[in-house]
C-alpha cells in the first residue's frame, strides 16, 4: 500500500461450507468469517487498488485424478481474478462446481 501498487487477494473456500448439513458447523462458521473478511477488505482496500474475492470449490476438500477439467477451471478462474480483466471485480464470491 505504501508503494501504491495494485494487488489481489484470492481466498479459496470449501464448497461444503455453503451447504447446511450435519457435521460441518465449524467449517461453515469459519467460511462465513472468511467471506465477511473478503467483503470488508474489498470495501476498505479498494481505494488502495487492492481487490479481494472468494472462490468456493469442493476441490479444497479433496481432489482426485478425475478432477482434471475442474482443476483447469479453478486455475483459469483464479488467473482471471488476478488479471487486469477483473480490475473492477472485488468483494465477490463464486462457486465453480457442484457437490
Amino acid at each position: 500500500m505504501a508503494e501504491q501498487r495494485k494487488g489481489v487477494i484470492l481466498h479459496l473456500l470449501s464448497k461444503t461450507a455453503e451447504i447446511s448439513q450435519p457435521g460441518v458447523s465449524a467449517l461453515a462458521t469459519s467460511a462465513r468469517g472468511v467471506q465477511n473478511l473478503n467483503q470488508s477488505l474489498a470495501v476498505e482496500w479498494a481505494r488502495d487498488n487492492i481487490r479481494s474475492n472468494v472462490i468456493c470449490t469442493r476441490l479444497v476438500d479433496c481432489a482426485s485424478e478425475d478432477d482434471g477439467k475442474q482443476l483447469a477451471s479453478l486455475g483459469a478462474l483464479a488467473a482471471y481474478y488476478c488479471s487486469d480483466y477483473a480490475a473492477y471485480i472485488t468483494g465477490s464470491s463464486v462457486g465453480i462446481d457442484e457437490i
